[in-house]
């Protein structure tokens, strides 16, 4: 019988002080040993209602209030930063605080002789809306292959959109990279790689930098099916304009210069054909040249 590991989360959190609520509601009804709250500078009731929070519940819950809001890739880095520095443990979960596990998932991680004895990966949970519905936005990037790039294009599909896990026997299936929703780090491979999120970035594309640059080091990403988490984030997109479309161009041109090379350059043409293209729709071409410059 293996030991129970020991589990600790991170959550970023911005001016979300209901979608917080839930979140963490969750997590201390799991067996989460505690929760690290990123406050990144929010102006509503937050502050308030963490502090609060950290007196009832002094054993589980800390807060960590930055001085400015330096998105979730520097929220995510100086959570993570603080965790290697103070806590001891064996495993670090992210999530947003609007994202929160399945009443189950904590239970099952910690029960699964195979994960707890593999310090060299991180896993990667099964993302959901609230209803159940798959979310597109948390869906890991498969591992590229000259056949699965060929069947994602002649679906139209993106070309490193995973098949479906539930069609095949893998209880953990290797990917490429996945978003940091339900990311289960292991404390050993942060301390001994020293990879941390590009704090830079501020938004987009960090978890995915993360990821290629543990695979850089050896820490290989595995997809768990079994793991849900919930993501209670808006169904569609909204519009992407002004900062936001500069660091997703960037960070994205970033990122995708980390590819492995048989999908690094096909990647690099489509996705910069398609923002200059949103950069004309949406009259953003200064912008879109500017990220183009800087990455």
């Amino acid at each position: 019988m293996t030991d129970i590991c020991s589990i600790v989360a991170v959550v970023v959190t911005h001016n979300r002080i209901d979608k917080l609520k839930k979140t963490l509601q969750c997590y201390l009804k799991s067996p989460i040993q505690k929760v690290l709250v990123v406050d990144n500078a929010s102006t509503d009731s937050t502050a308030l209602y963490l502090k609060e929070l950290e007196c009832l519940e002094s054993d589980r819950i800390s807060v960590l209030s930055l001085e400015k809001n330096v998105g979730g890739a520097g929220g995510y880095y100086y959570g993570l930063e603080y965790v290697k520095n103070n806590w001891v443990c064996q495993w670090v979960v992210l999530s947003d605080d609007d994202s929160y596990p399945d009443i189950n998932a904590i239970d099952r991680f910690q029960s699964s002789e195979m994960i707890n004895s593999n310090y060299k990966q991180i896993i990667a949970a099964k993302v959901l809306f609230p209803d159940g519905q798959a979310c597109p936005m948390n869906r890991p990037m498969a591992n590229p292959t000259l056949s699965l790039l060929l069947r994602n294009f002649i679906a139209r599909d993106s070309l490193l959109a995973l098949s479906d896990p539930s069609c095949e026997g893998d209880r953990l299936k290797p990917v490429m990279a996945s978003s940091f929703v339900g990311m289960f780090i292991p404390l050993e491979a942060l301390k001994n790689s020293e990879v941390m999120p590009c704090k830079e970035y501020f938004l987009y594309w960090d978890d995915i930098s993360f990821c290629l640059d543990m695979r850089a080091e050896g820490i290989m990403v595995n997809y768990c099916e079994e793991l849900i988490f919930y993501h209670d984030c808006p169904r569609r997109s909204g519009k992407i304009s002004g900062t936001r479309f500069y660091y997703f161009v960037r960070n994205g041109l970033k990122t995708i210069k980390k590819f492995p090379a048989l999908i690094r350059y096909p990647a690099l043409a489509i996705k910069g054909a398609s923002w200059f293209l949103q950069s004309i729709r949406q009259r953003s071409l200064k912008i879109y040249l500017r990220a183009l410059r800087d990455a």
